[in-house]
């Protein structure tokens, strides 16, 4: 799932399911066009690809994203180690999902199911934290 947090760690935005076997950097499209147009995106190691950087820096983005660990090589410093601490926010958001045992243990068959299940989790937590 690719989830779009806010600054406060709360979703705006769930992307659809991917199949099982398919590259974060590639699923992250569908949430592209929701992005601001200006600003930082932090994300991690899997979707570290030069077409998603190229797609973010055209939309004005600044890609938070460390490389991919390569098996030779030096190995790289995360970028920006002060603005990639704040991936910890999306982090909890799955840590407050994992509340919710019908997410943690998935007995639904369809994902479209699924994917509605793990939606009105997000809400339950936007209301949660609206309200006090």
């Amino acid at each position: 799932m690719t989830v779009l947090v806010n600054q406060d760690g709360l979703p705006l935005n769930v992307g659809p399911i991917a199949p099982g076997g398919q590259s974060d950097h590639v699923a992250v499209n569908d949430i592209i066009p929701l992005l601001p147009k200006s600003g930082c995106i932090t994300a991690d190691r899997g979707y570290d690809s030069k077409n998603l950087r190229k797609t973010l820096k055209n939309r004005g983005l600044t890609p938070i994203i460390p490389k991919r660990n390569q098996k030779k090589g030096v190995r790289r410093r995360t970028p920006r180690p002060v603005l990639y601490k704040q991936r910890y926010l999306i982090e909890r958001l799955f840590g407050w999902l994992d509340g919710f045992r019908r997410l943690v243990v998935r007995w639904e068959y369809k994902s479209k199911n699924y994917e509605a299940l793990f939606k009105l989790g997000c809400a339950l937590i936007n209301l949660r934290r609206l309200t006090g």
